[in-house]
């Protein structure tokens, strides 16, 4: 007699080959439950980003929908009439009115509300909402012909939670959803005020219709079961060692300066170098044994390092591919990864400090000294946590000694115990299982 499998569809906004590291995540996720028991199938997006990411998972099983920009609508508040516009302000014609300084400043005050009101009530609950509409279309098309047993969304962007929410109440399917973010009491939530109640209010119904939650990090989970009172699991991100194009560890050159790597991007005001900067700059001549590379969107970090007067140390290269970004990360001397000095990012672990460990480099953690990321670098002796300039110069000195004498050493091998993305899914399995189970579809 054949048994049919579970059937399960995945909702995310990024996946393969549209890079992003959550589509990293979510291509790996459907992938292992393929080859794990389930028939899976994927609803995504059509996303305005590069495609570079390798698809491990078959594209026939995978519906894209497309996607309309919200912020166009700040193009044309910025240039409400375009080229035409513009041509009519640039002519001799008098009947056209006037307008004074006083006028411009109105205008221009006027255009930023709109822009501000825009960014509050349009983009709910993300700039991404553009994709909502053909989402439903198509998840109703796939769930018509192709009946799942579980719908799981993954945010953010939140829109995708409501996706999955809308498709599970108009096929009624029980639907799981998975946080990599916190939402509303995300600490960097950057609506407040009218915005965040109405947001909160939302936030609560869509989780009150799921039969569990993901999340990322223990302190996440903790708090989503708290809120929720449903079924919560841990699934942290991590990492396939046959991702990397070289088989870690590798010995980085002993020759040239100290080479410390950063991928990915820079948020002004939330990743920032400065204690690096400064504890460099403090070495003086000897500045020159070091030098920093960052790959990815790196901001305004060339105008930061030129006013330390390191701008040579300071290497900025565009982005690469995933598979090249590890690549890069086994070449290096020390990984670097950045956080801010706030108590808010205590719970907070980069889906790249799993990276970092499988590449085994020594990890140089600049930022806040708690927390989740400090606790997992400090007990799996991967490397160093520090935001005083001081002490991070002192670990500099002896990086660049260590490299003199015979290159940096790879970190412990246990350091990566336990973040396999493998041993990882295979919890989520269980929990996914568990969920079935009780509604008797197993």
């Amino acid at each position: 007699m054949t048994v049919r499998l579970p059937r399960i569809l995945i909702v995310t906004f990024l996946f393969p080959p549209f890079a992003g590291i959550g589509s990293v995540r979510l291509g790996k996720l459907a992938t292992y439950l393929a080859g794990h028991g389930w028939e899976v199938r994927v609803l995504a997006a059509k996303a305005h980003v590069p495609r570079n990411l390798a698809q491990e998972f078959p594209p026939e099983n995978v519906t894209y929908a497309n996607w309309f920009e919200v912020d166009r609508i700040l193009d044309f508040i910025r240039n409400p009439f375009g080229r035409r516009r513009l041509a009519l302000m640039n002519t001799a014609d008098t009947s056209l009115p006037v307008t004074s300084a006083a006028g411009k400043s109105r205008l221009s005050r006027f255009r930023a509300a709109l822009r501000n009101a825009i960014f509050e009530f349009v983009r709910v609950p993300d700039r991404y909402v553009g994709w909502l509409p053909d989402a439903i279309r198509q998840g109703d098309r796939i769930l018509d012909t192709w009946k799942p047993d579980l719908i799981y969304a993954s945010a953010p962007p939140y829109s995708a939670l409501l996706v999955g929410r809308r498709l599970a109440r108009r096929h009624g399917l029980p639907w799981v959803a998975e946080f990599r973010d916190p939402w509303t009491d995300n600490p960097y939530y950057e609506f407040t005020g009218l915005r965040r109640r109405i947001e909160a209010i939302w936030e609560r119904r869509v989780l009150a219709s799921t039969v569990g939650v993901v999340g990322v990090t223990p302190a996440w989970v903790d708090r989503l079961a708290a809120r929720t009172g449903k079924p919560a699991e841990l699934v942290m991100n991590g990492f396939v060692v046959s991702d990397f194009p070289r088989a870690p560890p590798l010995s980085p050159s002993r020759e040239g300066p100290l080479h410390i790597l950063y991928t990915g991007a820079l948020y002004d005001g939330l990743r920032d170098p400065t204690p690096l900067f400064l504890a460099l700059a403090s070495l003086g001549a000897a500045r020159i044994n070091v030098r920093i590379t960052f790959v990815g969107d790196a901001g305004n970090v060339l105008d930061l390092a030129r006013r330390f007067d390191i701008e040579q140390q300071v290497e900025i290269r565009p982005p690469v591919s995933y598979r090249e970004s590890l690549d890069l990360q086994c070449q290096a001397d020390v990984l670097l990864n950045l956080q801010s000095d706030n108590r808010q990012e205590s719970g907070w672990i980069p889906a790249k400090i799993f990276e970092y460990l499988a590449a085994r480099r020594p990890i140089l953690s600049v930022g806040y000294e708690s927390g989740e990321v400090p606790s997992i670098i400090r007990d799996r002796r991967a490397g160093i946590v520090a935001l005083r300039p001081q002490a991070i110069a002192d670990q500099l000195k002896r990086w660049i000694a260590e490299k003199g004498s015979g290159g940096i050493s790879p970190t412990p091998e246990s350091a990566t115990e336990g973040f396999a993305r493998e041993e990882q899914f295979a919890k989520l399995d269980r929990f996914l299982r568990a969920r079935l189970a009780e509604r008797g579809r197993t």
